[in-house]
């Protein structure tokens, strides 16, 4: 029975003789530490911007072939201040952004709408992809979002050429350019009429006449005076046709006139004002009569003795 005793008595000191020898290295190691590491800090909570859109890319894919292809955006202030619409960027002169609802002005909560109208008779047949960035503000900060519009452009229908006019008006004589206006659809279109708000611009529409393929088409005569202003001015010619499809069809029209200063050359002087000159001159005028004086003096002194 001893025997037996003694065998249990040592069985259990073996087992806390292993116990023990496997806790070893946990307390060595919990001798080296002088400090339970903390965790790592968790990003602060990005702060959304106050401008936020439905959709932040409309894709038409493919579009009916007509005369204009309309993309809406709907937004909303999700800030705790009023938000106003500074200004709509399109990523060319192909589209024609507008807010709709007269206002620019935003309070917290409030939706807006603005919508980009694309001619499709200015646009090549194909996949098209244009952006326009929202610029505003929220009373303490200049902010701006990026919302990007895709449609495919049908086959060739009507086509205005080129889709945009640049005028550098830097002479003294009128400067022309010519847009060709091609109905590829086998239609009768004819031109109504195509006008300009601009005083600066003169629009004449010519005869209808057919290409080479037997596809009609019309040449329109744009002619920019001599008389345009210093600075960079933005126009729109107006198309107007008989085809219920095609009524009107917009062209922009960008003018840079003669720059207000004009560096100088070589040889080149200002011409002075009157008053300056005359003072000029007679400042000159002083100075020759006391060189003359000094130059006399000696002689007259001579006299003198």
């Amino acid at each position: 029975m001893d025997g037996v005793n003694g065998t249990v008595r040592a069985g259990r000191i073996r087992t806390i003789c292993l116990i023990g020898a496997g806790l070893i290295p946990l307390c060595l190691a919990l001798a080296g530490t002088s400090a339970v590491p903390e965790g790592r800090k968790l990003a602060s909570h990005k702060v959304l911007p106050p401008l936020a859109f439905r959709q932040y890319s409309v894709n038409l894919r493919e579009t009916a072939p007509t005369a204009r292809i309309v993309a809406p955006f709907a937004f909303w202030n999700r800030g705790e201040s009023p938000l106003t619409i500074t200004k709509l960027e399109p990523s060319c002169g192909c589209l024609a952004p507008r807010l709709l609802g007269n206002r620019k002005e935003y309070p917290p909560g409030v939706q807006g709408l603005f919508e980009v109208q694309v001619e499709t008779a200015r646009e090549t047949p194909g996949p098209h992809t244009y952006s326009i960035r929202v610029h505003y503000t929220d009373g303490e900060q200049q902010l701006s979002e990026v919302v990007t519009f895709r449609c495919e452009i049908p086959s060739r229908t009507v086509q205005v050429s080129p889709p945009e006019l640049y005028f550098y008006q830097l002479s003294a004589s009128p400067i022309s350019q010519t847009l060709r206006v091609q109905d590829f659809r086998g239609k009768d279109l004819n031109i109504v009429s195509a006008t300009s708000r601009s005083p600066h611009l003169t629009v004449k529409v010519g005869e209808r006449e057919t290409d080479e393929n037997g596809i009609p088409f019309t040449l329109i005569h744009v002619e920019v005076g001599a008389d345009v202003p210093p600075g960079s001015h933005h126009n729109v010619i107006s198309i107007r046709t008989d085809d219920p499809d095609f009524p009107l069809v917009t062209v922009p029209v960008f003018l840079q006139g003669k720059p207000q200063s004009v560096q100088l050359t070589s040889g080149t002087s200002l011409p002075q004002h009157p008053k300056e000159a005359t003072h000029q001159n007679s400042g000159r005028e002083t100075t020759d009569q006391a060189e003359s004086a000094s130059a006399r003096r000696p002689d007259e002194e001579t006299r003198d003795e």
